[in-house]
């Protein structure tokens, strides 16, 4: 039997966006669908009690590290302004390195990294890394220098030190592949898996979340922190073009801020002058989206980047119909669930709105074939793969 760490540092809702939707739901899935075969430990960083506060079957363990650490030695500090001197890079990296060294006394056999970066960087546990996406590869331009550094220092070593890469995407793969030369030997395509919270809900619990939020009758949903690929200056426009072109404007709805996000949408909306048909809900509680889901008319993803795109998922099923960005992984994820638009072009933006609001056929149509979907991001196919690799790659001690 291995011992198989899960790195769940910083995976509180609502600060880690689609990394933490995943590192939460990995946990449940291993909880729920385990083989047996193996022990998790969880490692959490002082949130353990969070994690245990419901009882959890006997294969799953959780454990804290300590962030503090203790400050340097005056010899160390020395040591390392001579190589700084020097031009040579620091022996340690302090904070990391002791985070790292509670994790490999551990003695675990293997280690999954869920956050597209391995994290403590120095540990010497063999590491799988779930890979999700390196949007700065392909649009630098949303990020500062000292970002793009620090993504530079990060990613390209975390994928290169792994052992084993997970994408979720296949486009994901291909990236990996083309910028990184990961051989497809070293890389499993393995997608997000969708909890079983996402269903269509029924009309109490649609209206009471309604009322709750005080929404519409009728509206479109947008759940998306408002990062620059997001592309929420883009929808705006179209909001615009739709209201000029067919006289009306549908009703947005926007979710997904997260919570220490200063950047919000609204004064996109002003600018595009259609802020009395748009509603931000900032960070809402994971439990209401379902009920956000069933009660939209259709959600509506014009993101220019994904590596995978777990919304998709959620809206498919709860049988929401999705206008979306016809680019990266939201073809692939979508599979002729969504109809398609050029993401760069709010006037096409705007008639792909338009279509799937008036046209019911097509709403059915889509609405029906992403129910069809949903079974390929069961988590528990999810989970028979990813003990697969597991057992490919790790050896129990």
């Amino acid at each position: 039997m291995a011992e198989i760490g899960i790195v769940a540092l910083n995976s509180s809702p609502g600060e880690g966006g689609g990394v933490d939707v995943y590192a939460r739901g990995l946990v449940e899935a291993l909880s729920n669908h385990a083989s047996g075969d193996n022990t998790y430990v969880v490692i959490t960083e002082g949130a353990a009690a969070s994690w245990t506060s419901r009882v959890w079957p006997s294969h799953m363990r959780f454990t804290d590290v300590n962030f503090r650490a203790p400050s340097r030695t005056r010899t160390e500090l020395v040591r390392d302004a001579v190589r700084r001197g020097l031009g040579l890079p620091s022996l340690m990296r302090h904070g990391e390195e002791y985070i790292a060294r509670q994790i490999d006394r551990l003695d675990l056999d293997l280690l999954h990294c869920p956050s597209t970066v391995i994290f403590p960087f120095p540990v010497r546990t063999p590491c799988v890394l779930t890979f999700f996406d390196m949007q700065h590869e392909y649009y630098p331009q949303f990020f500062t220098e000292d970002e793009l550094a620090a993504r530079a220092n990060a990613f390209r070593p975390s994928v290169d030190k792994a052992v084993h890469l997970i994408a979720p995407s296949d486009y994901t793969g291909r990236t990996l592949q083309e910028k990184y030369a990961v051989p497809p030997e070293k890389m499993s395509l393995i997608p997000v898996g969708i909890s079983d919270t996402f269903r269509r809900r029924e009309t109490a619990e649609v209206e009471r979340v309604r009322a709750k939020y005080r929404l519409p009758d009728e509206f479109i949903f947008y759940p998306a922190n408002p990062w620059q690929h997001k592309n929420h200056a883009r929808l705006m426009a179209a909001l615009r073009i739709y209201r000029e072109r067919y006289g009306d404007c549908p009703w947005l709805v926007l979710t997904g801020r997260l919570r220490l996000e200063r950047r919000e949408a609204i004064s996109l909306a002003i600018a595009a002058g259609v802020e009395d048909r748009v509603t931000d809900l900032a960070f809402v509680e994971p439990t209401d989206l379902p009920a956000l889901y069933s009660a939209a008319q259709l959600m509506v993803f014009p993101s220019l980047f994904e590596g995978f795109g777990i919304p998709l998922v959620e809206a498919m099923a709860c049988g929401c119909p999705i206008a979306a960005a016809d680019d990266t992984s939201i073809p692939e994820v979508t599979n002729g669930a969504a109809l398609l638009f050029d993401q760069l072009d709010p006037q096409a933006m705007a008639h792909s709105l338009h279509e799937l609001l008036h046209n019911q056929e097509v709403r059915a149509t889509l609405t029906a074939k992403g129910m069809q979907q949903i079974e390929r991001f069961d988590w528990r196919k999810v989970v028979v793969a990813l003990e697969a690799v597991y057992a490919q790659v790790g050896t129990p001690r």
